[in-house]
């Protein structure tokens, strides 16, 4: 497990607390950790093993390994952390009261509804001719698209011609985008689509 701020592959946490904010990513290997996070809404962490800073932090992720079948190596899941408390790992599983660590102390996370990371990603890819144009990394290219589209991500590429000679059309493209994945999620909870008339100049920053 690690702590972390927001992070940019958590994209869902953006709208409902401050990029900031100070998380975990805990790995899980059974699916009871994770039925429990969503039925009863809490976790553990022993108090031993910790990460530094744990009081603090205000969502938790988790990472999926290979027991988890179709969503393996990935973060699909996150919740808010409402409240952290000590006890025993009897007390909080008292059905594994013969287990050796039965006394050990773990931190127990009071967790908010369970989250699903909504699949709405856009990547928009910049390709500079001098090494996109090269058959090996065309090849490469066309690997990391299919790649990313069967994990749920929109690909949008745009090479050096596009980019010097039709900025506000490359720009018109990933608005048009957003707005097809539902618009952008604001920091009040709100969703707002984007504006789809081709831009003048530098003035497609302003999206970002």
């Amino acid at each position: 497990m690690s702590t972390s701020k927001a992070p940019g592959s958590l994209e869902s946490l953006k709208h409902v607390l401050s990029p900031d904010a100070p998380g975990l990513v805990a790995v899980l290997n059974n699916r009871a950790d994770l039925e429990r996070a969503e039925v009863e809404h809490w976790y553990r962490i022993p108090v031993q093993s910790a990460p530094d800073g744990l009081r603090k932090i205000r969502w938790v992720a988790f990472y999926l390994t290979k027991v988890f079948g179709r969503e393996k190596w990935s973060v699909q899941h996150w919740a808010k952390v409402r409240k952290i408390t000590k006890a025993r790992r009897v007390e909080l599983l008292p059905q594994q009261e013969r287990h050796p660590r039965a006394q050990n102390l773990y931190y127990r996370l009071e967790l908010g509804a369970l989250q699903t990371r909504p699949e709405r990603n856009i990547d928009v890819e910049c390709d500079g001719d001098t090494w996109h144009i090269k058959p090996e990394a065309a090849a490469h290219d066309n690997a990391r698209n299919n790649f990313m589209e069967q994990r749920g991500w929109h690909v949008l590429r745009f090479n050096t011609k596009q980019l010097t000679d039709d900025l506000g059309g490359c720009v018109h493209s990933v608005t048009k985008m957003i707005n097809r994945c539902g618009g952008l999620i604001l920091s009040d909870d709100s969703v707002k689509a984007v504006s789809e008339s081709r831009p003048d100049g530098w003035k497609q920053l302003r999206l970002f």
